[in-house]
């Protein structure tokens, strides 16, 4: 997937958790959030690991 789409996810993600927020579900797309931000971490280190 390329990064492109990763941000749009993101964004998608952050304007979800914000309308959620008045009703209590927050948690769900944070949740999404941050295996996002994980996934998107464990992809860089190891783009960094085969350059070196």
């Amino acid at each position: 997937m390329r990064l492109t789409y990763h941000v749009i996810v993101m964004v998608i993600l952050v304007v979800v958790t914000v309308l959620l927020y008045n009703h209590g579900l927050a948690a769900i797309p944070l949740i999404l959030l941050s295996a996002q931000l994980f996934w998107l971490t464990y992809l860089g280190l190891r783009h960094l690991k085969k350059r070196t």
